[in-house]
């Protein structure tokens, strides 16, 4: 079924349907009492799993967060295609913490499970957050992966166990990164800034570029 967007500030994982998709479900027998109604969403840029909030009794527009919408890249008054799907289960979800902080959480796996159910489906790519030691930290599902380790793209949280991985965190490949490079330049006689040769200001990509050759 294909209806309209409206972003709401007041959702935040789940979505409102309108009087026309209960209609629909109506006409087509659908079963309420199977549990928690699960959906795609799909847009002109992507897709993206969501459940219900409630139904409205707006009759030809669906309402949706800024935090879904961040996963589908939509506006007021577009359409999306909005499809029933079957619940998937997950065995283990990979995270990455933005911050080394991240890590030092306390209790951060019944945290994690909190969110989880709270948010109810998880999609891989989501950007969540929880409360650390000096604020909110924020960390991205990277994967999804089934008993078969194969990759999903979402999982129906509810009365879900999952193991969790922890990756590196984004601030610790970021260090990485650039400790890495510092030790190539340093290898290939750059030494550092602010260091003075002949008398005047080292410039580093005049020197870079006069090593490889090019002048220019």
């Amino acid at each position: 079924m294909d209806l309209q967007v409206v972003l709401s500030a007041q959702l935040e994982h789940q979505i409102n349907l309108p009087k026309s998709f209960l209609n629909y479900l109506l006409e087509n027998n659908y079963n309420f009492e199977e549990g928690i109604l699960c959906l795609k969403l799909t847009s002109v840029f992507s897709s993206c799993y969501v459940c219900m909030n409630e139904f409205t009794q707006d009759n030809d527009k669906v309402a949706i967060s800024y935090s879904v919408n961040s996963l589908l890249n939509t506006v007021d008054n577009d359409y999306i295609h909005i499809d029933i799907v079957e619940p998937v289960k997950c065995d283990m979800v990979q995270i990455r913490g933005h911050r080394d902080s991240f890590g030092k959480i306390q209790n951060i796996k019944e945290k994690l499970e909190i969110l989880f159910t709270r948010v109810k489906i998880i999609n891989k790519g989501m950007v969540l957050m929880i409360d650390g030691l000096n604020g909110p930290e924020s960390f991205t599902i990277v994967d999804l992966l089934d008993d078969a380790t194969n990759t999903i793209d979402w999982f129906l949280s509810m009365d879900t166990e999952v193991k969790i991985d922890f990756l590196q965190t984004s601030e610790s490949i970021e260090r990485e990164k650039k400790e890495k490079e510092r030790k190539e330049l340093e290898a290939r006689g750059y030494i550092g800034e602010g260091k003075r040769l002949g008398g005047t200001n080292f410039d580093k990509e005049k020197w870079l570029k006069k090593l490889s050759g090019n002048t220019y």
